[in-house]
Protein backbone atom coordinates (compact mmCIF):
# COMPACT_ATOMS: atom_id res chain seq x y z
CA UNK A 1 0.00 0.00 0.00
CA UNK A 2 3.02 2.05 0.36
CA UNK A 3 4.24 2.14 -3.07
CA UNK A 4 0.35 2.74 -4.15
CA UNK A 5 0.46 6.08 -1.95
CA UNK A 6 3.66 7.50 -3.11
CA UNK A 7 2.08 6.67 -6.78
CA UNK A 8 -0.61 8.70 -6.67
CA UNK A 9 -1.71 12.16 -5.42
CA UNK A 10 -4.12 13.02 -2.61
CA UNK A 11 -6.44 13.63 -5.32
CA UNK A 12 -5.95 10.52 -7.41
CA UNK A 13 -6.09 8.19 -4.13
CA UNK A 14 -9.89 9.98 -3.13
CA UNK A 15 -11.10 9.50 -7.03
CA UNK A 16 -9.33 5.74 -6.69
CA UNK A 17 -11.35 5.51 -3.24
CA UNK A 18 -14.47 6.64 -4.60
CA UNK A 19 -14.23 4.09 -7.81
CA UNK A 20 -13.29 1.26 -5.44
CA UNK A 21 -16.93 2.31 -2.85
CA UNK A 22 -18.64 2.49 -6.07
CA UNK A 23 -17.42 -0.51 -7.77
CA UNK A 24 -18.70 -2.41 -4.43
CA UNK A 25 -21.82 -0.47 -3.87
CA UNK A 26 -23.04 -1.75 -7.50
CA UNK A 27 -22.58 -5.70 -6.45
CA UNK A 28 -23.87 -4.49 -2.98
CA UNK A 29 -27.10 -2.58 -4.96
CA UNK A 30 -27.88 -5.93 -7.47
CA UNK A 31 -27.94 -8.22 -4.40
CA UNK A 32 -30.38 -5.90 -2.57
CA UNK A 33 -32.80 -5.40 -5.67
CA UNK A 34 -32.71 -9.33 -6.59
CA UNK A 35 -33.43 -9.39 -2.83
CA UNK A 36 -36.30 -7.03 -3.05
CA UNK A 37 -38.05 -8.96 -6.16
CA UNK A 38 -38.15 -12.18 -4.40
CA UNK A 39 -39.80 -11.20 -1.21
CA UNK A 40 -42.75 -9.37 -3.32
CA UNK A 41 -43.74 -12.96 -3.15
CA UNK A 42 -43.87 -12.80 0.60
CA UNK A 43 -45.42 -9.23 0.56
CA UNK A 44 -48.38 -10.19 -1.53
CA UNK A 45 -48.82 -13.51 1.28
CA UNK A 46 -48.82 -10.45 3.59
CA UNK A 47 -51.04 -8.41 2.03
CA UNK A 48 -53.51 -11.49 1.24
CA UNK A 49 -53.87 -12.16 5.72
CA UNK A 50 -54.81 -8.43 5.72
CA UNK A 51 -57.56 -8.18 3.22
CA UNK A 52 -58.50 -11.12 5.11
CA UNK A 53 -58.72 -9.48 8.65
CA UNK A 54 -60.41 -6.55 7.44
CA UNK A 55 -62.65 -8.58 4.94
CA UNK A 56 -62.40 -7.52 2.20
CA UNK A 57 -60.70 -10.93 -0.09
CA UNK A 58 -63.47 -12.63 -2.01
CA UNK A 59 -64.15 -15.31 0.98
CA UNK A 60 -62.97 -18.46 -1.88
CA UNK A 61 -59.28 -17.02 -1.45
CA UNK A 62 -57.81 -18.42 1.80
CA UNK A 63 -53.79 -18.47 0.69
CA UNK A 64 -51.72 -17.11 -2.17
CA UNK A 65 -52.56 -20.21 -4.72
CA UNK A 66 -56.47 -19.67 -3.78
CA UNK A 67 -55.66 -15.90 -5.09
CA UNK A 68 -53.92 -16.70 -8.29
CA UNK A 69 -56.74 -19.29 -8.87
CA UNK A 70 -58.94 -16.71 -8.26
CA UNK A 71 -57.74 -13.97 -10.92
CA UNK A 72 -54.63 -15.65 -12.25
CA UNK A 73 -53.85 -13.19 -15.37
CA UNK A 74 -54.32 -9.95 -13.08
CA UNK A 75 -52.78 -11.23 -10.15
CA UNK A 76 -49.77 -13.06 -12.17
CA UNK A 77 -49.36 -9.95 -14.26
CA UNK A 78 -49.28 -7.43 -11.11
CA UNK A 79 -46.81 -9.86 -9.03
CA UNK A 80 -44.45 -10.08 -12.24
CA UNK A 81 -44.65 -6.58 -13.36
CA UNK A 82 -43.57 -6.05 -9.50
CA UNK A 83 -40.73 -8.47 -9.58
CA UNK A 84 -39.01 -6.84 -12.78
CA UNK A 85 -39.43 -3.55 -11.70
CA UNK A 86 -37.41 -4.57 -9.02
CA UNK A 87 -34.97 -6.32 -10.63
CA UNK A 88 -34.47 -3.51 -13.28
CA UNK A 89 -34.09 -0.83 -10.80
CA UNK A 90 -30.84 -2.90 -8.92
CA UNK A 91 -29.93 -3.24 -12.85
CA UNK A 92 -29.94 0.44 -13.49
CA UNK A 93 -28.43 0.81 -10.16
CA UNK A 94 -25.76 -1.18 -11.24
CA UNK A 95 -24.93 -0.22 -14.52
CA UNK A 96 -24.46 3.30 -13.27
CA UNK A 97 -22.02 2.59 -10.62
CA UNK A 98 -20.27 0.28 -12.77
CA UNK A 99 -19.53 3.26 -14.91
CA UNK A 100 -18.82 5.73 -12.65
CA UNK A 101 -16.65 3.58 -10.70
CA UNK A 102 -14.78 2.83 -14.38
CA UNK A 103 -15.07 6.07 -15.32
CA UNK A 104 -12.83 7.69 -12.37
CA UNK A 105 -10.54 4.51 -12.81
CA UNK A 106 -10.11 5.94 -16.60
CA UNK A 107 -9.42 9.22 -14.98
CA UNK A 108 -7.13 8.73 -12.40
CA UNK A 109 -4.98 6.07 -14.71
CA UNK A 110 -5.26 9.07 -17.57
CA UNK A 111 -3.90 11.40 -15.36
CA UNK A 112 -1.01 9.20 -14.02
CA UNK A 113 -0.25 8.39 -17.63
CA UNK A 114 0.11 11.99 -18.18
CA UNK A 115 2.12 12.59 -15.34
CA UNK A 116 4.61 9.70 -16.37
CA UNK A 117 5.06 10.45 -20.03
CA UNK A 118 5.43 14.46 -18.64
CA UNK A 119 8.39 12.41 -15.95
CA UNK A 120 10.09 10.80 -18.94
CA UNK A 121 10.66 13.90 -21.22
CA UNK A 122 11.84 15.65 -18.53
CA UNK A 123 14.77 12.88 -18.20
CA UNK A 124 15.35 12.84 -21.73
CA UNK A 125 16.93 15.98 -21.92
Amino acid sequence: MDEQGDFFTPQQERLYNIATWAKYLAWGSLFYYIIRAILVIIQYQVDLQRWQLMAVSPPSVVNLGDLFTFDPIYYSIDMASEMAAAILSGAIFYVVLKGISLGLNMIVETDVNYREVENQGGNDE
